[in-house]
């Protein structure tokens, strides 16, 4: 996908391909800027454009310096929002050394990267937002989006300490509550 899309209404022979286009786009991808930049300049024209998906509509007797502005300003708004989503993803807990980034699946202890597979990341993730809460097999097997026996994510859970060992031998922070499952004690 472009970082942004400049639309016309009428597309060679279509006269309101623009608006169909937009349609398509926006059935794939809510979050790519569209803007119409047309000679259509109705109000009924701008408000479908907008109602349909468009993050603007500017019309072709604009000076092209406000077009750029414009553009400028939504991009801008864009990568800003990308930021924070990002930011929202990437769960930092400030009473551990443990960095967890969703987005990437990945887990960072005192600024080393854990080995872990995309299993493993789903338990550990489960485990830490419980904050303390006990998490149980199934609770996890659920996280994991596998079906599997109990021995199977206490093997996980094992993997996961081993590779917080690697870093730190004295890690000791997720703790087994015994016929119930698993939880994290922040140090």
């Amino acid at each position: 996908m472009p970082d942004l899309l400049l639309l016309d209404i009428g597309l060679g022979r279509h006269r309101d391909g623009g608006f169909q286009l937009c349609l398509e786009i926006r059935k794939t991808n809510r979050t790519v800027p569209i803007v119409f930049l047309t000679s259509h300049d109705t109000d009924f024209e701008k408000i479908s454009g907008l109602r349909i998906g468009a993050d603007d509509y500017i019309t072709k007797d604009t000076h092209i310096d406000y077009i750029l502005v414009r553009i400028e300003t939504l991009l801008r708004r864009t990568q800003l929002m990308q930021q924070e989503a990002i930011d929202r993803r990437t769960a930092s807990r400030k009473d551990s050394d443990l960095v967890l980034d969703e987005l990437r699946c990945t887990a960072n202890w005192k600024g080393n990267k854990l080995e872990l597979s995309l299993t493993q990341f789903w338990i550990l993730k489960t485990i830490i937002k419980a904050q303390g809460a006990v998490q149980s097999h199934d609770d996890l097997m659920q996280a994991a989006n596998v079906v599997v026996e109990t021995n199977t994510i206490a093997a996980h859970v094992k993997s996961i300490r081993n590779s917080f060992k690697y870093h730190s031998p004295e890690f000791d922070n997720i703790k087994t509550v015994r016929g119930v499952g698993y939880q994290w004690i922040s140090s």
